[in-house]
């Protein structure tokens, strides 16, 4: 029987994530490669959610670094326990202004780095 992958998730013009959070809440069906934002804020709070994820996945005990810093008990989100998967939420939501010269090189270049096929469905 041939093993079920997620259906992996680019997600433009990603605002703070809230579709990502969506598709996030169905991890056996969703897996987000990727969000692009260009909005410093929205794309902080992307970054943020991104690592939280990371954390529920692969790191349940680093999850007190992140509710520290959003009680404001910490300086940054991560500590040296948790650095790594602070790293990997970067990788995950990138500030991009998709539409320039520059955004859209940098787009090109993740996802040949990441070898995806993406599937668009217009809703």
């Amino acid at each position: 029987m041939p093993v079920k992958r997620p259906i992996q998730i680019v997600d433009l013009f990603a605002g703070p994530g809230g579709l990502g959070e969506g598709f996030a809440s169905f991890p056996d069906k969703f897996e987000i490669l990727f969000s692009a934002e260009m909005e410093q804020a929205a794309h902080q709070t992307l970054t943020l959610r991104a690592f939280y994820r990371e954390l529920v996945r692969n790191f349940p005990e680093g999850l007190r670094d992140y509710y520290q810093y959003c009680r404001g008990s910490i300086s940054t989100p991560w500590t040296d326990n948790t650095v790594k998967y602070w790293k990997k939420a970067e990788e995950e939501a990138r500030r991009i202004e998709l539409g320039t010269k520059k955004g859209n090189a940098e787009l090109d270049h993740i996802i040949i780095y990441i070898d995806v096929t993406i599937s668009v469905t217009l809703i």
